[in-house]
């Protein structure tokens, strides 16, 4: 009751300041930040009825810098926040990061990590977060939230089951309803004290990077955001932060990677003064290829010329029709840089960045098959035509136990072989490129569920150490900026996820 009290008192306390502060925005004379009620890792409200905590000290410090007074408020959902700040309503919003928010929005880098963990019940057998991922597990998860979001990309077996609120969850967990609830660990901790039956598993299953947001025609309040984040976490003034809110589920963030020297990235990556970017169309989630043009369009492109422009050097796109080509084409010293899959056995040869990317890899197959998921597949005497070299390829090769691979040169040439030969039952590849295929094919269906989650990186040859060190800070910055989700979305590609942070 007291908590609601002092919520309700800082909503009071916003909706007065809003009330003389809209004239005031105008002339830029208030700052006007959004953070997430309930999210203890940003703020609280104090005994006093007043805001404290990191988001509330770098919208503090963000205010100054900018000769502002500060209006701070607590918003209900984090759609809601980011609402605020694409529709101008707000100037910054504190939001803990997801690629999937990226849309219209550019963001700091982490100001705070919150630890995201398990919470259970002290009877359940379940102690360890290994232990939460099996059949039969209920989850009790909040949608919305980067937890959530986490979860629904990560969880393979035990059942997600949606929680409107925090405080739904922990109801739920209570009834008996859900086995576990996956949440902020600080909020967990603060709604369910060791003592009470219920115990929060060691450790923790995702660090959610705290970020400020900030609408992407606003650089130069972005700018200045940055700086304020920078130099808090440099001065010692967001550990003090986090010891006076007594945040026991809050960590800094890792310091940033030793930064390259531009001069030597340069000759890594571009050794010939041009930057030779191979383009692999055949994936039509990274590249697509006009067919009356030839132009390439697409996230890979995007990235390829991104990069050329940061160097300072003119890009050559070096075409492919699979992924494949790509990687034999390395030994010929083709390309410079790549966009393919994570796999180890390109990894010998390859260090990739983090990914930027991440697809589904699943199967098409005739819509009176008697197969309903991937392992439906996987027996004796079921034909697969697969594109020679893909990641898809690789991985099926390592894994499959009992079905057989037949392999054609390209995605598009396996496609052409499962259409002639009634005798090859599915096609395997990326869900994107095979839902495309069927469409307006009543024939044809795509099967539901997948056989790998398919990383997609920038890649560079071995021996370029200061050229990959560079395209690593590179991926993570055009993630975080929301590049990668507008390039995305820009072609077609909604259905594809940016991966998440590093």
């Amino acid at each position: 009751m007291m908590m609601d009290r002092r919520r309700l008192l800082l909503t009071s306390t916003a909706s007065v300041l809003a009330a003389g502060a809209a004239q005031a925005a105008e002339k830029g004379e208030v700052l006007r930040a959004v953070w997430l009620q309930g999210n203890p890792v940003q703020a609280r409200v104090g005994k006093d009825g007043k805001p404290q905590g990191p988001a509330f000290d770098v919208a503090s410090a963000i205010a100054r810098r900018m000769g502002r007074r500060l209006e701070f408020t607590a918003v209900a959902g984090p759609d809601a926040v980011l609402e605020r700040v694409r529709s101008g309503a707000a100037d910054i919003a504190f939001i803990a990061f997801d690629p999937s928010r990226g849309a219209g929005v550019s963001f700091t880098p982490p100001y705070v990590m919150s630890n995201n963990q398990f919470a259970a019940s002290v009877a359940s057998p379940i102690t360890a977060m290994e232990q939460v991922d099996r059949a039969g597990v209920r989850i009790g998860a909040i949608p919305a939230d980067a937890g959530g979001l986490y979860l629904q990309r990560t969880i393979k077996t035990a059942t997600l089951t949606p929680m409107a609120s925090a405080d739904a969850a922990v109801a739920q967990l209570k009834a008996g309803a859900v086995d576990v609830i996956g949440a902020n660990g600080q909020r967990l901790a603060d709604m369910l004290p060791q003592s009470g039956g219920y115990r929060i598993l060691p450790g923790g299953f995702f660090g959610v990077p705290q970020v400020v947001a900030v609408r992407q025609d606003r650089q130069d309040l972005l700018k200045t955001a940055n700086a304020v984040v920078a130099r808090m976490l440099g001065s010692g003034a967001m550990a003090a932060s986090i010891r006076r809110a007594g945040l026991t589920g809050a960590s800094l963030p890792p310091p940033p990677a030793k930064p390259v020297a531009f001069g030597v990235a340069k000759k890594s990556l571009a050794p010939t003064g041009r930057l030779r970017a191979a383009i692999n169309y055949g994936n039509t989630v990274l590249a697509q290829k006009n067919p009356k043009t030839g132009e390439l369009t697409g996230v890979s492109v995007m990235l390829a010329r991104a990069l050329g422009e940061r160097l300072g050097v003119p890009v050559d796109l070096v075409e492919f029709p699979a992924a494949g080509m790509v990687f034999e084409a390395m030994e010929k010293g083709v390309w410079d840089v790549a966009f393919m899959a994570v796999e180890p056995e390109r990894a010998v040869k390859i260090d990739f960045s983090p990914p930027y990317v991440m697809i589904d890899g699943t199967y098409m197959v005739r819509r009176d098959a008697p197969f309903r998921s991937v392992a439906d597949l996987d027996r004796p005497g079921t034909r697969i035509a697969v594109a020679t070299g893909a990641a898809y390829d690789l991985y099926l090769s390592r894994n499959l136990k009992s079905a057989t691979l037949t392999r054609g040169p390209t995605s598009l040439a396996a496609v052409e072989m499962f259409n002639a030969d009634p005798k090859i039952d599915a096609v395997a590849g990326v869900r994107q490129f095979l839902v495309d295929i069927s469409r307006g094919r009543p024939d044809l269906r795509v099967i539901e569920d997948r056989y790998s989650r398919i990383d997609q990186a920038m890649a560079v040859p071995r021996g370029r150490g200061a050229g990959a060190a560079y395209v690593r800070a590179f991926i993570e910055e055009m993630k975080a900026s929301g590049a990668v989700r507008k390039a995305l979305d820009a072609t077609g590609q909604d259905g594809a996820e940016v991966a998440p942070p590093a």
